[in-house]
């Protein structure tokens, strides 16, 4: 007899490559706009569903005063970094900082929740000077740490490393295909990035702020007019968002992220639904209100990061990290 759970599980799967189509659509016919849409519409749901997702599963740390103080780290980082965006008269932290704290961040879970053998966490502190001499003297590092990390990386690089890590995992087709297609679609917007048309224009420069430093960062030449340059970047970044937040909803056999108490999900949902209003009021107001929100999401899936990318590049074997 066939197990519904499994049949509703592999459905699932085979849904990531259309998921990654529409995704890749999208990119193509709102390459500029489409990221607003996916960031306003998708996201504040995804930061809230995902948050309680790891609240359950412990933020992927095994010992629960290192989980309280990275918990707490990523809130009080994350408020530092949003909240002087909402006056002028609170200190903003420069990119070296920002970068440094990212930084931080993404290497504690190594050695919190000892992710990294005993040698690779001593060559990693003694690199420390390395890293503050990068971020004082190479753009790259600032980069990095202020830019990708917090947006592309995230929700680009991250969720590739994840369908490898479920191809490695389980070796099937459908999870092998999406990993290919993915890397097929980043690919093609790249090299034949979407053509370069406005659909709202007036609008789309009043908003534009808050995307275009990671546009410049992916190769746009800061500015200039729009070029190809720009649809690349903006195409990448309306297809990443997308099927980031596709790929969360659509997997709740593996990630069941829907199994929470009624009255969190009621709570997720007057939550989501305000986020929605202020959207629609005003973009600028809803994308300054959820800004902490989206950091603290980003910074506490860093365990999950740091424990994907071990579990990808190990000796084979298999592994129900996600389960």
């Amino acid at each position: 007899m066939t197990n519904p759970i499994l049949t509703t599980r592999a459905a699932q799967d085979w849904a990531q490559p259309v998921l990654i189509l529409l995704s890749l659509l999208l990119a193509y016919r709102l390459p500029f706009e489409g990221v607003f849409v996916a960031y306003a519409i998708l996201g504040p749901l995804h930061y809230l569903t995902q948050i309680s997702w790891l609240h359950d599963r412990k933020y992927f740390f095994h010992d629960p005063s290192y989980r309280r103080l990275f918990v707490a780290l990523s809130v009080v980082m994350a408020c530092w970094l949003v909240l002087p965006a909402q006056s002028d008269t609170l200190a903003r932290p420069s990119h070296y900082g920002i970068a440094l704290m990212v930084l931080s961040l993404f290497l504690m879970p190594l050695f919190l929740n000892n992710a990294a053998r005993r040698g690779t966490q001593l060559l990693l502190l003694c690199a420390v000077p390395l890293i503050v001499w990068g971020l004082l003297n190479l753009d790259v590092f600032i980069l990095l740490g202020a830019t990708l990390i917090p947006t592309f990386v995230h929700i680009a690089v991250f969720t590739f490393i994840f369908l490898l890590h479920g191809a490695r995992r389980n070796g099937d087709a459908a999870s092998v295909v999406s990993a290919a297609t993915w890397l097929g679609a980043a690919l093609l917007i790249a090299f034949f990035p979407p053509m370069i048309y406005l659909h709202f224009v007036e609008w789309f420069e009043k908003q534009r702020a808050f995307f275009d430093p990671v546009a410049v960062a992916l190769g746009a030449q800061g500015g200039g007019l729009l070029d190809a340059g720009w649809s690349r970047a903006y195409g990448l970044l309306t297809f990443a968002f997308t099927y980031h937040y596709l790929n969360w909803f659509s997997k709740t056999e593996l990630l069941k992220w829907h199994r929470i108490p009624r009255r969190r999900m009621a709570a997720i949902v007057v939550v989501y639904l305000a986020a929605l209003a202020l959207y629609f009021y005003n973009f600028r107001l809803g994308f300054r209100a959820l800004l902490s929100l989206s950091a603290i999401h980003i910074f506490l899936e860093f365990p999950l990061n740091v424990q994907t990318i071990r579990d990808v590049f190990r000796v084979r074997g298999k592994n129900k990290s996600l389960e």
